[in-house]
């Protein structure tokens, strides 16, 4: 899990009214075996000219990690990958981030 989606989450459960606890929401994180916490590098903005097609700086960053991961897209057989991605656009479905 990248920590930009903690920070997010953080974020947004701020906005709504309900902060986290931080401290403790990530302690439970690092102990879980659930979730594997990663990093960012300066590198990894390399990333960013294969998912291009996505807008949101935050969600590159995301599907980065994915892909780097080889990460499995939640699907009936679980046989895509992010570097699968299907992303629709102008009512069309296009292919992006192919590895």
């Amino acid at each position: 899990m990248p920590a930009i989606v903690i920070a997010e989450l953080l974020y947004l459960n701020e906005k709504k009214g309900k902060p986290l606890d931080l401290a403790a929401k990530y302690a439970t994180l690092v102990k879980s075996k659930q979730f594997v916490l990663l990093s960012f590098y300066p590198d990894h903005i390399l990333d960013f000219d294969a998912c291009s097609i996505i807008k949101e700086m935050h969600d590159r960053i995301i599907v980065g990690a994915a892909r780097r991961m080889n990460a499995k897209l939640p699907d009936d057989r679980n046989e895509a990958t992010f570097g699968d991605l299907f992303v629709p656009s102008d009512r069309k479905a296009k292919k992006v981030l192919r590895t």
